[in-house]
């Protein structure tokens, strides 16, 4: 099975996943950011990309129960938070058994 990739946040922060051939779906808001992870989980993504502004919405990790599509929590143009970081420090933490990472 293909998979493709989503990527979700300020238009700004995520226009150049296009370039890649990711599928953009630009929000502003909690609830346009909501709205768009809701299409993507049933457009056959494997990854979705989101911005750290949108990535603690609660009700957005509420759906966020099965492998895929897997998420990746990516800093906005206007920078990092460090939440992404924090996020793949524990996603390895947690496939390893043990803080690999340091």
């Amino acid at each position: 099975m293909t998979y493709s990739a989503a990527a979700i946040g300020p238009f700004g922060s995520i226009y150049g996943f296009s370039a890649a051939g990711a599928d953009i779906y630009a929000a502003d808001t909690p609830a346009q950011a909501l709205e768009a992870f809701k299409k993507v989980l049933n457009g056959g993504y494997g990854v979705v990309f989101i911005t750290e502004t949108f990535s603690d919405n609660e009700e957005i990790r509420s759906l966020m129960t099965s492998p895929l599509p897997a998420v990746l929590v990516i800093p906005d143009a206007s920078g990092s938070l460090g939440k992404g970081a924090r996020e793949l420090h524990g996603m390895v933490e947690k496939a390893a058994g043990a803080d690999i990472l340091g």
